[in-house]
C-alpha cells in the first residue's frame, strides 16, 4: 500500500462534519492507512505552566481543554488495527485532571498497543530525598491514573527542564531573557532534576513489580542542543553506566528552530518525511478568519491565506495535522479531528460521530 504524500503546499477541499464546514487538505483526504498502523500523537492538554527555554510547542496554540466525554466518545470509535502506538502529550498531560479516565479510554480502544505519556514530571515526581521521594512519586502516579497496562511514562530530563525546576522552586515566573541566563538556571537546577530522575525511575520500577509487568515503566527523554551530548552523558549522567543509559534513556540531539528556540544558534529546521505521525488536537478547530486573532496561524500557500487554529466549542470537532514537519513549519495539512477517524477509526466512524453527540 502506497504511503501518503505530504505536500508543504496542500490544496484544500471542504468536508461537512457534525453540521459544520472545515477546510480539509487534499493530503488528508487521499492518505491511505499506514500498513503498520499510524503513530497517533494526541494532545491531552493544550497548555503547560512550565518555562522551558527551548520548548517548541510553547509557541503553538492548541485550543482549549475538552471535556472528558469528548475524549471517551472519540476513542470509542478508534480501531486498534489502524494504530501502532499512541503518544499522549500537550502541553503537560498531568495538568489535565481527567488524565486517568482519558488513559482508560485510550487503552480500551488500542489494547494491547503501547501508550506513552510524555511529561516534564514536575507535577507528579517528588523532589524529596531517598525513600520518601520514591514513595511520594508512586502515590502521585497512582492518583493521576497513569499506572495502567501497556502504558509507559517518558519524563523529559535534559538541562533545560532542570532550568524550569530552578525557576519553579525560586518562584521565577518569567522566561530567561537570554540564552546565557537560561544556561545559568539550567546548571542551578540540575541537582534537583537528578534527584527527581532517581525518584521517577525507582517509583516506576516499584509499580512495574506491583503490576507484575503490566505497567510499562518509565523512560527518560533527553533531547539536547547541538554539541551538548557529551555534557549530558559525561557530566549530568556520568555516574551511570552504559547499561543504565541504554535501558532508560531515549536520546536525541539538535533543537528545532521553532517556538522559544527560534532565534537560538545551531538549531535546525524539520524536513518532510515520507511516513508521518498523525497529530490529533481535541481542543482546536481550523477556520479561516477575515482578520488576525490571537491564535495559531498556519500558512495555506496555495490559497494565499492563513488558516487559524481557533478555540473549539465544548462539543467541537477538534483538529488534526499530518506529520511533525507540518506542525512545526506551521503549514496546514489536515482537517478536523473527526476527519482523522477516516484513517484510524472503525468503519463508518465519521458518520457515527454525529450519532454520539
Amino acid at each position: 500500500m502506497e504511503s501518503p504524500r505530504y505536500d508543504p503546499e496542500p490544496r484544500h477541499l471542504t468536508s461537512r462534519t457534525a453540521q459544520q464546514q472545515y477546510p480539509v487538505s487534499q493530503e488528508l483526504l487521499t492518505a491511505s492507512c499506514e500498513p503498520a498502523g499510524w503513530e497517533v500523537v494526541y494532545f491531552v492538554h493544550p497548555h503547560c505552566t512550565g518555562t522551558c527555554a527551548h520548548c517548541w510547542s510553547a509557541a503553538t496554540f492548541l485550543g482549549r481543554r475538552m471535556p472528558l466525554k469528548w475524549h471517551q466518545r472519540f476513542w470509542r470509535l478508534v480501531s486498534a488495527e489502524r494504530i501502532s502506538e499512541v503518544r499522549l502529550t500537550g502541553g503537560e498531560p498531568f495538568e489535565n485532571p481527567d488524565l486517568g479516565e482519558i488513559v482508560d479510554a485510550v487503552c480500551a480502544a488500542v489494547n494491547p498497543k503501547k501508550v506513552c505519556i510524555f511529561t516534564s514530571g514536575r507535577l507528579v515526581v517528588s523532589p524529596e530525598f531517598g525513600e520518601q521521594g520514591v514513595a511520594d512519586t508512586v502515590m502521585s502516579l497512582r492518583q493521576a491514573g497513569a499506572v495502567k497496562p501497556s502504558v509507559e511514562i517518558h519524563m523529559s530530563a535534559d538541562e533545560h527542564h532542570a532550568g524550569t525546576l530552578y525557576r519553579q522552586i525560586n518562584s521565577i515566573l518569567r522566561l530567561p531573557a537570554t540564552h546565557e541566563e537560561a544556561t545559568q538556571h539550567n546548571l542551578l537546577g540540575i541537582p534537583m532534576l537528578l534527584r527527581m530522575v532517581n525518584n521517577f525511575l525507582n517509583a516506576c520500577e516499584v509499580l512495574v513489580q506491583e503490576t507484575e509487568g503490566a505497567f510499562g515503566g518509565g523512560k527518560l527523554k533527553v533531547h539536547v542542543e547541538q554539541g551538548r551530548a557529551e555534557f549530558h552523558r559525561m557530566h549530568m549522567y556520568g555516574s551511570f553506566d552504559d547499561s543504565w543509559w541504554n535501558r532508560y534513556v531515549i536520546f536525541s540531539e539538535g533543537l528545532i528552530r521553532s517556538g522559544r528556540a527560534r532565534e537560538w544558534p545551531d538549531t535546525f529546521g524539520v524536513e518532510p518525511r515520507p511516513v508521518a505521525s498523525l497529530f490529533i488536537i481535541p481542543g482546536g478547530e481550523f477556520r479561516r478568519v477575515p482578520k488576525y486573532r490571537l491564535a495559531q496561524a498556519y500558512e495555506d500557500k496555495d490559497m494565499g491565506q492563513r488558516v487559524f487554529l481557533d478555540a473549539a466549542r465544548a462539543n467541537g470537532d477538534g483538529a488534526c495535522i499530518l506529520g511533525f514537519w507540518n506542525l512545526v513549519a506551521k503549514t496546514y495539512c489536515g482537517g478536523s479531528a473527526i476527519d482523522a477517524l477516516r484513517l484510524v477509526g472503525q468503519p463508518e466512524a465519521v458518520d457515527r460521530w454525529a450519532d454520539l453527540m
